[in-house]
């Protein structure tokens, strides 16, 4: 029998600058009355991993001296990368007048009405409620575990097999959450598929029948109505893909050469947020 193991390690360092020191000390949250649902200080936080070491390993075994039946293993530790836009618009958004002043769709005051809708100017009426946007305290890359296991066997007629199982495990995945929501009022809204015309009883509502009701929970008041959305990015997301594939090949004949192969795999995702800026919710 024969035996190989090869053994890896790979450093990856992300270096993210930190927040803008003049935006976190003009942020309006120090003046803000009642009560928040964050610290002060969380808009200050400065994603740094600096051990994000992946190891990985292979390895190889021909269990018989014929050498026909090899088995193939490997697993190793893979690590992402942060978008810009997410890290620029966390920095920016930290409810200070003299940054990026997200005005959340459904709630705050309007702006002034003097001004034209685009560009979106602010003139002279009430300032608006701003968003807030800031990273988990202990954000981290988002990272994967890639692992299989196969065996190959030479068969007569130059046919070759191999049966493999392949697996990844994301972890870390991101994740967008606005914490100013009141949990405590939480309700369930139901809304109904119609037409253009705003009929469940016709034909032409796509996909979905028309008719059909959709169940949604939705929240009606805010923990501090002085901000309007109090977005963390936060890294809570897990993933998983499971498959196994046959495949029987044959390179033996000098005229025809074929590859059938076979894949049953499954995904399972538990819906991470990978938008380029965190403005959405994702409870």
């Amino acid at each position: 029998s024969h035996l190989t193991i090869n053994l890896g390690l790979r450093y990856e360092y992300e270096h993210i600058p930190a927040p803008y020191q003049n935006l976190v000390a003009t942020s309006i949250l120090p003046n803000v009355t009642g009560t928040l649902p964050i610290p002060v200080s969380a808009i200050g936080n400065h994603p740094n991993n600096v051990l994000n070491f992946g190891p990985r390993v292979g390895l190889t075994w021909s269990p018989f001296s014929n050498n026909k039946t090899v088995v193939h293993a490997g697993w190793g530790l893979y690590y992402g990368r942060n978008l810009n836009g997410v890290v620029l618009n966390a920095y920016e958004a930290t409810g200070s007048s003299l940054g990026q002043y997200t005005v959340p769709s459904i709630y705050g005051k309007a702006i002034s009405t003097s001004v034209p809708g685009f560009p979106g100017i602010i003139g002279s009426g009430t300032f608006p409620t701003p968003s807030i946007d800031f990273f988990q305290k202990k954000f981290r890359n988002p990272d994967i575990q890639q692992f299989d296991l196969s065996i190959q066997r030479e068969l007569p007629w130059k046919l070759y097999a191999s049966l493999t199982y392949n697996g990844a495990l994301g972890q870390h995945l991101p994740n967008f959450l606005n914490l100013n929501l009141d949990a405590n009022t939480m309700v369930a809204e139901t809304v109904s598929v119609t037409d253009i015309n705003g009929s469940t009883t016709g034909s032409t509502c796509g996909p979905l029948a028309c008719g059909t009701q959709i169940t949604n929970n939705v929240y009606t008041k805010l923990v501090n109505t002085s901000v309007g959305a109090i977005t963390e990015v936060i890294s809570n997301i897990n993933s998983n893909y499971n498959a196994l594939l046959f495949d029987i090949t044959n390179r033996g004949n000098k005229y025809a050469q074929f590859d059938l192969n076979y894949t049953w795999s499954h995904a399972l995702d538990y819906n991470q947020n990978q938008s380029t800026s965190p403005s959405s919710n994702n409870w």
